[in-house]
């Protein structure tokens, strides 16, 4: 139980005046069906990230392992995605982390190995409202 409330902790859809932001645990699935989503969000999930990914893909798992070449990154840059992460920050014996926050250029320009190597653990995608208004497909 435990661990399936730790895993729910980073699924949500909240909104402030300028972003929408959405935890990375969702499913690409669960995005396309989510009424927390506006109707045009959830269209163009369908449409066009998942020609890259199936349904059953993470955020977390898409933005880690996401290229330059991909339709859903250029419709991501489109959106003005950024991705909240954490990264350690080691002082001493401890171990701290800190929150820093990416353009998705930025965070597709790094290999998936070098994330690993930098232990980024990805925790929030981030979408401009006013670039979702202005998308057209």
């Amino acid at each position: 139980m435990a661990d399936n409330q730790q895993y729910q902790d980073f699924k949500y859809v909240m909104a402030d005046l300028s972003r929408i932001l959405i935890g990375t645990r969702y499913t690409y699935e669960e995005l396309a069906r989510s009424e927390d989503l506006s109707f045009k969000l959830r269209m163009i999930i369908r449409q066009w990230i998942l020609q890259d990914v199936t349904p059953e893909t993470t955020l977390e798992s898409h933005l880690y392992y996401m290229e330059t070449s991909e339709i859903s990154y250029e419709v991501l840059c489109q959106l003005k995605a950024r991705v909240r992460l954490n990264y350690p920050v080691r002082k001493g014996e401890s171990v701290l982390y800190r929150e820093k926050i990416l353009k998705i250029q930025e965070l597709a320009a790094l290999s998936p190995a070098e994330k690993k190597r930098q232990d980024l653990r990805l925790a929030e995608l981030q979408l401009s409202k006013l670039a979702l208004m202005q998308f057209s497909f």
